[in-house]
């Protein structure tokens, strides 16, 4: 340890002690390691970083200008001062320890034995033993040990309150599994909260973890406000994938501070549901909210090292009034925007599968759905798209579900209502559809999609004088959709007002002329209303652009029929049956067009092949017979 005074060096140690800072110089190239409440950063790699800065001070953010190892001539003296250290240290390395609150700097030299540190233990004082214990823990990844010469050094350490939590600490990094018992009785022994943290550290990282989880639980439930922060950063240390479940039981008791850190954690070891439970207690921060719960919250969320977070940071930064806060929101933000991972947001992946499903990629969507429900289980714009996936691949009844979990969330979301309204009506639960129809409209009564949809319903139940007023107040919010002209002329026609459903074709056809269906049953409409020349009229247009429809086909000939135009009547049926010839009426309308010709061996066949689709109907034996016996 050198002995050099941390007065001339104040400004440095704040600098490394805040994590805003502190982040900024890591973006610098600073390799500066944290454990607890130390952190450590070699004097080489400062002096190299802060060279750096002194030559571009415009690299400095905003919010950090004022700190004194930044502002007037801050940074060229701190140069100096590393410059003389560097020439005293070597290739040392500074330790910065914020005991209590209050930041401390040492200087620690590279180099010394560590056996012979542990042998000089009986003989230095123990606050001497303690700092000598903390440079060794400095060095833990660099040196090899014997497991039972550490045994013999430390253990002993472990009954002195001074020495027991760096003691611990080592014995554990340096897994010194014999030392277990000893660090279990020292547990139930010692008063210092940081002792027994270290203590714990010390049995998780020997394997004893049940002990471990269910004390640190305890201390982050239970404990005082500090107590609780090194328990969490603790957890945050050695918890691993083994550890989700004790850390979600431990999440949920705990204190809004503390449950910060804990999802955090969760979200780091690849448990995405955490990202709901931290975006959410952000979005819950304002003015009024304990500086301590602002500071955890921008903490954790800066620990996930997610750009996936910056949303709810940048939402608090802006409502932030206080305005060290605020500044420290707009740091972490920064430091997001700069270091952090791009992961897509729960908005930017909502747009994503909107863009995949409606230019047909659902496999795309589904994938884009899946990250964004495992994020926010309960995103009720995800489920409803993942639903609306799921009943385009025919899968009805986990889209039923998908819908009804949207709705839990979001009840007073109409659309939601009226998806599962479609959904329930293709399961076959018809009173369940319109009841969500229903539910839809009083939410929202002038969507028009809605009241078809109703009026859809209620037609096919044959409930026409209760669709027709649904599909009129669709047609009042949205004229300018021809199906639902054509669906109104539906239930005309079944209400047998041929002439007015004629007119809702027309309608319709005005808005979309290529529409051979709706011509067709306006054909169909006006041979109902016995306006057989327009009908005619009505199939041939669609035969002039579509010679092989079969519907216009037929109908062209029954209408033919119709009109006792027999020999047109019996070509158009032949044209007909060249495309359809297992069609009964087709061929016992021809034979009756020939017979009506006298042409009664060409009407007897035609019968016969009647009688062939269908051999016990009386009616097509008894002209067949007749037309034999002329």
């Amino acid at each position: 340890m050198l002995d050099v005074a941390p007065e001339a060096l104040h400004s440095l140690a704040r600098l490394l002690a805040d994590p805003h800072s502190r982040s900024f110089l890591a973006g610098e190239g600073l390799d500066c390691e944290r454990d607890d409440d130390r952190l450590r950063a070699g004097i080489g790699d400062l002096r190299r970083v802060v060279s750096r800065v002194v030559a571009h001070l415009d690299c400095v953010p905003p919010e950090l200008r004022d700190a004194p190892a930044f502002a007037g001539s801050g940074p060229r003296v701190l140069l100096a001062q590393l410059t003389t250290l560097a020439s005293v240290a070597g290739d040392g390395h500074v330790v910065v320890t914020v005991p209590g609150g209050e930041t401390v700097l040492r200087l620690v030299e590279r180099g010394p034995d560590p056996r012979a540190v542990l042998a000089s233990m009986d003989e230095v004082p123990l606050a001497r033993a303690a700092e000598l214990l903390r440079a060794l823990d400095g060095m833990a990844d660099e040196i090899a040990l014997s497991p039972e010469l550490l045994e013999r050094a430390l253990v002993p350490l472990l009954s002195n309150e001074l020495t027991c939590g760096p003691a611990a600490r080592l014995l554990g990094r340096m897994q010194v599994a014999a030392a277990a018992p000893e660090l279990e009785r020292s547990l139930a022994r010692s008063h210092s909260i940081d002792n027994r943290i270290e203590l714990l550290g010390a049995l998780f990282r020997l394997g004893h973890r049940a002990l471990a989880l269910r004390t640190l639980r305890t201390i982050i439930v239970h404990g005082t406000e500090v107590a609780r922060e090194r328990a969490v950063a603790t957890l945050s240390e050695l918890a691993g994938t083994d550890e989700l479940g004790a850390v979600h039981e431990t999440m949920r008791l705990a204190h809004d501070a503390e449950r910060f850190g804990l999802a955090a954690l969760l979200y780091r070891l690849g448990d995405l549901r955490a990202f709901s439970v931290l975006t959410r207690g952000i979005s819950r921060l304002d003015e009024t909210s304990a500086s301590r719960t602002c500071l955890a919250a921008l903490s954790a969320a800066a620990a996930t090292g997610s750009q996936r977070f910056l949303p709810a940071v940048e939402a608090y930064a802006a409502r932030e009034t206080r305005p060290w806060e605020r500044a420290r929101a707009r740091a972490v933000v920064t430091w997001l925007r700069r270091r952090g991972l791009r992961e897509a947001s729960p908005a930017v992946l909502v747009e994503l599968a909107e863009a995949s499903w409606f230019s047909g990629g659902r496999d795309e969507a589904m994938e884009h759905l899946a990250e964004l429900l495992a994020l926010e289980p309960g995103h009720a714009q995800g489920l409803y798209l993942r639903a609306s996936c799921l009943k385009d691949e025919g899968r009805a009844r986990e889209a039923l579900e998908s819908a009804s979990l949207a709705i839990a969330s979001e009840p007073a979301n109409w659309r939601l209502h009226r998806l599962r309204g479609s959904l329930l009506w293709d399961q076959g639960d018809h009173d369940g559809a319109i009841e969500a129809y229903e539910r839809a409209l009083s939410l929202n009564p002038t969507d028009a999609y809605t009241w078809y949809y109703k009026g859809y319903v209620l037609y096919r139940l044959q409930r026409y004088d209760e669709a027709l007023p649904c599909i009129d107040r669709a047609l009042s919010l949205k004229s300018d959709s021809p199906y639902i002209w054509n669906q109104k002329a539906f239930c005309l026609e079944r209400l047998e007002r041929y002439d007015d459903a004629v007119a809702c074709y027309r309608r319709g056809l005005r808005l979309q002329p290529g529409d051979v269906f709706a011509r067709e049953y306006m054909g169909q409409a006006l041979q109902a209303a016995g306006r057989l020349d327009e009908a005619l009229t009505c199939f041939e247009a669609v035969l002039s652009t579509h010679p092989d429809r079969e519907e216009s086909l037929y109908r062209r000939a029954d209408v033919l029929f119709d009109l006792a135009q027999w020999e047109s009547s019996a070509a158009a049926f032949e044209r007909f049956l060249a495309v359809r010839a297992d069609n009964y009426n087709a061929w016992f309308n021809r034979g009756l067009c020939l017979r009506f010709l006298d042409r009664f061996e060409e009407a007897s066949e035609c019968f016969r092949q009647a009688l062939i689709i269908r051999p016990t109907n009386t009616n097509a034996q008894r002209h067949y017979e007749y037309c034999l016996s002329r």
